[in-house]
């Protein structure tokens, strides 16, 4: 039985969705116009700015893929027009070119995740638990597997495995994503058929709304026994003893943070001597690699290296800076790699720069640098043992790369 408070924020959903479409509506008047342009200067700009705009994709087959865009300008509604020129920026192929989501931005009360090829709700707002912990099973009649391979054209089309399912789950939960990926001709609500853990099934309307504000709302699927890499999650750098204080877990999550606690780790190093570091950059997505190779330099100094010394866990989300980190951790301490590859090639353009479009505001991302971090052309950097996640081991509040790495001999 759901609690007053619950029936309110499910109505107040309903409701901003319902408001908003009528103001998007209101607001779609010439606007065609305004967004040629920006699409104009969305193109002359990444060909002035970008390293090598044209290295993945050929000036006319990204030129025609505009048209394309252009053409339907006066047809689609303007909330759509972000994911149209996503269909452009991924094109010019690495994951640091692509446009930015607005705050204000309409999403379903729902967060994805995939788990090897099935795409489980981890979080919802209140209301909707009973999605917690199910199966998507089709969106607007589509079976999740051909979902997926649709809205990957609005990610970028030279990454890796591991990027897509970093980024497409979230994708998913975004009407007009889903409107351009010719998913739903609906940006209000969307019809979502699910297979809960019992095997039982349902299909949900889910409305679509800005939820920005409603972030600190959303329930987990794990309200308790939360796994150690997601615990303090307003927390960027931490650190806690394991297994009989033989073992130090470092959650590095933020660059910024890490910096201003570099010392102190330092010391507690120092003091608690353990046999053996953890470092946890699965849910780190970048920042300055150089202050990450300060934090490497600082272990070093402290004996910290080796394989049965130290260990870095990486995931699909592990990206940009923290994948460089990743492969220096192992280049200059030796560490040993547990996890999934992060979802990042690590040869191709990074380092980005941002413009904004002069009449919808949308703030563009671009590469302004080529970098090769691996001697060998490969599309990802991969850990040394793989552990990917799995729903079974997840819904138990497990963390199998964690248990493999504490199942490891102690020097």
């Amino acid at each position: 039985m759901r609690s007053g408070n619950t029936t309110r924020m499910s109505r107040l959903v309903v409701l901003i969705a319902t408001v908003v479409g009528s103001l998007l509506t209101t607001l779609s008047a010439a606007a065609p116009d305004r967004r040629a342009e920006d699409l104009q200067t969305l193109l002359s700009q990444l060909e002035k700015r970008h390293k090598n705009v044209y290295n993945f994709t050929a000036r006319p087959a990204l030129e025609a893929q505009a048209a394309q865009v252009r053409a339907v300008l006066d047809q689609t509604p303007p909330e759509v027009f972000r994911f149209q020129l996503l269909t452009i920026t991924a094109l010019v192929g690495d994951a640091h070119t692509y446009v930015h989501a607005p705050v204000d931005e309409r999403r379903l009360p729902i967060l994805l995740y995939w788990f090897q090829n099935d795409l489980r709700v981890v979080r919802v707002l209140p209301g909707y638990e009973k999605c917690l912990g199910a199966k998507v099973v089709s969106i607007e009649g589509t079976p999740a597997a051909d979902v997926d391979r649709k809205i990957r054209k609005l990610l970028s089309q030279n990454e890796n495995e591991w990027f897509y399912k970093a980024n497409s789950a979230g994708l998913l939960t975004v009407p007009a994503a889903l409107y351009v990926a010719g998913l739903t001709k609906r940006l209000d609500v969307v019809e979502v058929a699910f297979e809960g853990e019992g095997g039982d099934t349902f299909s949900l309307s889910l409305p679509a709304a800005p939820i920005e504000a409603a972030r600190a709302s959303w329930k987990a699927y794990l309200e308790k026994d939360t796994p150690l890499h997601a615990q303090k999650p307003g927390d960027g750098f931490w650190w806690q003893t394991l297994d009989d204080n033989k073992t130090l877990y470092i959650c590095f999550r933020d660059y910024r943070q890490m910096n201003a606690l570099t010392r102190p780790l330092a010391d507690a190093i120092r003091k608690q001597k353990p046999a053996r570091l953890v470092v946890d950059l699965r849910g780190n997505r970048g920042g300055d690699f150089n202050v990450g190779r300060g934090l490497i330099r600082r272990l070093k100094e402290l004996g910290c290296e080796g394989g049965e010394r130290v260990y870095v866990i990486t995931g699909r989300a592990t990206f940009s800076a923290a994948m460089v980190n990743a492969i220096d951790f192992k280049k200059e301490l030796r560490a040993t790699i547990v996890g999934e590859p992060a979802g990042e090639r690590p040869n191709g353009y990074q380092e980005n720069e941002e413009f904004t479009l002069p009449n919808s505001k949308l703030v563009v991302s671009y590469s302004t640098r080529l970098y090769r971090f691996l001697e060998t052309e490969t599309d990802a950097f991969q850990p040394d043992h793989f552990v990917e996640p799995v729903w079974n081991v997840f819904r138990q509040g497990r963390d199998a790369a964690l248990e493999w790495i504490l199942q490891q001999p102690a020097p």
